[in-house]
């Protein structure tokens, strides 16, 4: 519709037929063309009040957005009602949005379900789509993989792209249906070429990691760059990490950073945690630990085991705020708790009478060895490695030996070469590599502290 041509034909119109609901309605349309909303809420309005379903239903719209009158999701769900009891499909999907993020009534997966089943079977593919999630995630109902798969294939049909994604997904990974690689590709791909960017993405990381395909770090670059300047965070973390280690592309340093800081700035946590490591290392940026430790904060808050170390490594540098001793800590707060508090008879090391500082040093090396060792679980090489981790920083300190806690580094790193988890080859390098560095380094750091001493 070119709203130019369109409003003064329909004005025409309804100065011709006053009374003309459907007449109304299209002005209405032509005047939220052209971004007029105060007008096109005046003749939805008209149009609405005569009882046409699509006047409601856009009415609503209007007040469920906020469009030209004051947002008011109450006065939303009286016209989606309205329209919805005429059996406007669009109506009863819309009441379903409505019940599932509780706009303007108490949240209801139940609810919701019932007004998507209605317009679903009415074939309206988004519907089907959502009925689809909800059955996935189990929003309401149980998870329910047979009738997600249903749903997405009926909206996927249709050329619904994140339908089209989501049952790749469920390829993917063997929800509901055997694992089939190949035919994941081909559901990607259709959403792919509607520019979906979830689905880009999702090629990318099959490139990536070689499911379905021969593994190709060129092609999954491509991929990763559509989705990312569409501002797919994911996707502009995993560009950012393949120009900072060149992977399929030159090595770039700056221009890495530049993508992980747009992922980092959609509050993306791995790229948070990243951002800060460049920070750290001037790597593309100039050094500066108090970004560093700013970012680093972010991402430890949204759960990232590294990021916590990383912060209680600068927390030892004396890069510090207060506040942070909370966020290192953490979950591993019950595990340090009493490490070292009695003295060891006739050993070298006893904590009790040392500063509280000495004894904030002890516990972050242990959030760290833990938090580094968490990574290996992360990826599943490893079960139940936090724990250990946690027990071997524990034998070291109790029991005076530094060699305890490399011996345990020494064995996670062997575990790594050799095991087969969901972690890429590039990775497990750089975690062998970090591995390494942890060796090395543990010795120098406690004993810098004067608290452990290694044999």
């Amino acid at each position: 519709m070119d709203p130019k041509l369109a409003i003064p034909a329909c004005e025409e119109a309804v100065k011709q037929f006053p009374e003309d609901a459907r007449l109304h309605f299209e002005l209405g349309r032509a005047y939220q063309k052209a971004n007029n909303f105060s007008d096109a809420l005046l003749h939805y309005k008209k149009a609405g009040e005569q009882g046409l379903a699509v006047a409601e239903n856009n009415l609503a719209v209007m007040y469920q957005n906020g469009w030209g009158v004051q947002q008011n999701f109450g006065i939303a769900l009286t016209w989606f009602r309205k329209a919805a009891d005429q059996n406007l499909a669009l109506a009863e999907h819309s009441l379903g949005l409505m019940y599932q993020n509780g706009w303007g009534v108490q949240q209801d997966f139940g609810t919701a379900s019932t007004w998507y089943r209605k317009a679903a079977d009415q074939n309206l593919a988004a519907s089907q789509y959502a009925l689809g999630s909800l059955n996935l995630n189990g929003s309401g109902v149980k998870v329910d993989y047979d009738a997600a798969l249903s749903w997405y294939r009926k909206a996927a049909d249709q050329n619904l792209a994140p339908a089209q994604n989501d049952l790749g997904v469920m390829y993917q990974n063997g929800w509901g249906v055997q694992q089939n690689f190949g035919t994941a590709l081909v559901w990607f791909r259709k959403a792919a070429d509607q520019n979906f960017a979830n689905a880009e993405f999702s090629l990318g990381q099959m490139y990536w990691n070689g499911w379905g395909v021969k593994k190709d770090f060129a092609t999954a670059l491509t991929w990763y760059r559509k989705a990312a300047v569409q501002n797919f965070a994911p996707a502009q973390y995993m560009l950012g990490e393949m120009y900072d280690n060149g992977w399929g592309v030159a090595k770039d340093p700056s221009i890495a950073f530049e993508w992980v800081r747009k992922a980092a700035d959609q509050n993306f946590p791995a790229a948070q945690n990243d951002l800060a490591v460049m920070y750290a290392r001037g790597s593309g940026v100039p050094e500066n630990l108090q970004l560093a430790a700013a970012y680093y904060r972010k991402a430890a808050k949204q759960g990232v085991t590294l990021a916590r170390m990383n912060l209680g490594r600068l927390y030892l540098s004396g890069v510090r705020e207060p506040g942070d001793l909370d966020i290192i800590f953490g979950q591993f707060k019950k595990q340090i708790e009493g490490v070292g508090a009695q003295p060891k008879v006739g050993g070298k090391l006893t904590i009790e009478g040392r500063s509280v500082e000495q004894k904030v040093q002890v516990a972050i090396k242990i959030v760290s060895a833990a938090s580094n060792a968490a990574y290996l679980e992360s990826c599943g090489l490893r079960l139940d490695v936090e724990r250990r981790a946690v027990e071997a920083v524990k034998d070291c300190v109790e029991t005076d030996s530094l060699n305890r806690l490399i011996t345990f580094f020494r064995n996670e790193k062997a575990s790594l070469k050799g095991a087969s988890g969901t972690c890429t080859a590039p990775e497990t390098s750089k975690v062998v590599g970090e591995l390494d560095e942890e060796i090395q380094t543990w010795g120098r750091m406690c004993r810098a502290c004067g608290i452990i001493c290694g044999r």
